[in-house]
C-alpha cells in the first residue's frame, strides 16, 4: 500500500483560497456525501489539533470543541452537523467497549469471537441496536453510528480487500475572510488497471498555481488540468 501524499500548500487570489485536500485516504465516498463538507470537517480537525496543541485546561468536551471551532470561524450550521456526527461516534465506541466486555466475559457469541482480535469482528447490527438504544440514540442517530461501523470495518480489510482512497483530484474553494466553504470541483478521475492494487496506482494532486482567472492543477502523472475559476469548467493540458 502507498504511502499518504504530502500536503499539498494551498494558494490564494482575490480573497479566496483554493486547496487540495486528501481526506478520505483508504474509504470511498458514501452516496449523497458531500465532498464539500468533508474538505470543511478537515479543516476543522486541524483547528482542533491547533487549539490542543496550544495547551491549557481543555476537556474534549462537546460544548467546548463546538464553542472552539465557532471561535476560529468555521460555519456554524456545518460545526453543529460535525459536533452531532462526534457524539454519535462517542457513543458508538461506548457500545463496542460494552460488547466486547461482555463476550470477553462470557463468550457467548461462539468461536469468532474469541478468535477476533477487535470487537468490530462480531459487532453486527442487530448486537449493537440495543446498546446503542440505551446509550440514548436516536434511530436517525443509530443510522449514523452503524454507517460509522461500516467504515471501520473497511479500514480493517487486508489489503486488496479495501475499497480504493476516493481522492479523485478534489480542488475545494474557501471564502478568506470568513473560511466558509464555497465550491468543490473533481479535476480528474484515477483509472485503475486489472491486476493491481488499486491503493498503488492512485495519483493525487501536488501542485496548485494561479493563473489570471484560472487555477493550474498539476498531479503525480505530471499532467497539468486547468480550471476556469468564472466557470469550473476544466480542461487538461495537452503534455
Amino acid at each position: 500500500m502507498r504511502r499518504e501524499p504530502k500536503p499539498v500548500p494551498p494558494v490564494s487570489h482575490n480573497g479566496i483560497r483554493y486547496e487540495a485536500p486528501h481526506w478520505r485516504a483508504g474509504l470511498p465516498l458514501d452516496p449523497g456525501e458531500d465532498a464539500l463538507e468533508l474538505a470543511e470537517e478537515a479543516r476543522m480537525q486541524a483547528t482542533m489539533v491547533n487549539a490542543l496543541a496550544q495547551g491549557g485546561a481543555v476537556d474534549l468536551s462537546p460544548e467546548w470543541i463546538q464553542s472552539t471551532l465557532l471561535d476560529a470561524g468555521h460555519d456554524p450550521e456545518l460545526v453543529e452537523k460535525t459536533v452531532g456526527k462526534m457524539v454519535v461516534h462517542r457513543k458508538l465506541q461506548e457500545a463496542l467497549m460494552t460488547l466486547a466486555t461482555s463476550v470477553t466475559q462470557t463468550a457467548s457469541y461462539g468461536e469468532e469471537s474469541r478468535s477476533d482480535r477487535s470487537p468490530l469482528g462480531y459487532a453486527t447490527e442487530d448486537r449493537l441496536r440495543p446498546l446503542l438504544e440505551k446509550n440514548g440514540l436516536t434511530p436517525k442517530q443509530i443510522q449514523t453510528a452503524l454507517s460509522f461501523l461500516h467504515r471501520q470495518k473497511i479500514q480493517m480489510l487486508p489489503e486488496g480487500e479495501r475499497p480504493s482512497p476516493q481522492d479523485g483530484g478534489y480542488v475545494v474553494a474557501f471564502k478568506e475572510s470568513s473560511q466558509e466553504p464555497l465550491w468543490c470541483v473533481q479535476v480528474y478521475e484515477t483509472e485503475y488497471s486489472s491486476g493491481f492494487e488499486k491503493d498503488d496506482q492512485e495519483v493525487f494532486i501536488t501542485h496548485l498555481a494561479v493563473e489570471e482567472n484560472t487555477l493550474r492543477v498539476t498531479d503525480e502523472s505530471e499532467r497539468t488540468h486547468i480550471i476556469c475559476l468564472k466557470t469550473r469548467e476544466v480542461k487538461r493540458l495537452p503534455a
